[in-house]
C-alpha cells in the first residue's frame, strides 16, 4: 500500500514539475520579447508532453526593460490512483513563472 502511495505521489509531482517548467519557459520567452507564438511554443516544448494551456500573462510585450513579466500555465486533469481504495478526482495543476524583461 505504501509503495502504491509513493508511485501516486511521484506521478502528481511529475505533473507539477512539468507545469512549473513550462510556466518559467513561457515567461522567459516573454522576457526576450519573442511574441505570443514563441511563448506558446516554449510552453508546449517544456511541458514534457502534457497538454497545457497559457491561462494568464502580464506585461507580455515587455515595453520597459527591468519590469517583470509573468506567464501562468495550467493543466486540468482527471487523476486516477493506483492505490487501492482511493477515488479518482479532477484537479487543475497550475503554476506562474516570472522573468525580468530584457532591454
Amino acid at each position: 500500500m505504501i509503495l502504491f502511495g509513493i508511485i501516486d505521489f511521484g506521478r502528481l509531482e511529475f505533473e507539477r514539475i512539468n507545469v512549473t517548467s513550462a510556466a518559467y519557459e513561457g515567461a522567459r520567452a516573454s522576457g526576450y520579447k519573442l511574441g505570443a507564438a514563441a511563448i506558446a511554443n516554449a510552453v508546449n516544448a517544456a511541458s514534457g508532453g502534457l497538454a497545457v494551456s497559457v491561462t494568464a500573462s502580464t506585461n507580455l510585450n515587455c515595453a520597459t526593460a527591468g519590469i517583470e513579466t509573468t506567464v501562468t500555465v495550467s493543466r486540468p486533469a482527471r487523476f486516477q490512483f493506483y492505490t487501492p481504495f482511493l477515488q479518482s478526482f479532477n484537479t487543475t495543476v497550475s503554476s506562474t513563472g516570472a522573468f525580468r524583461c530584457l532591454g
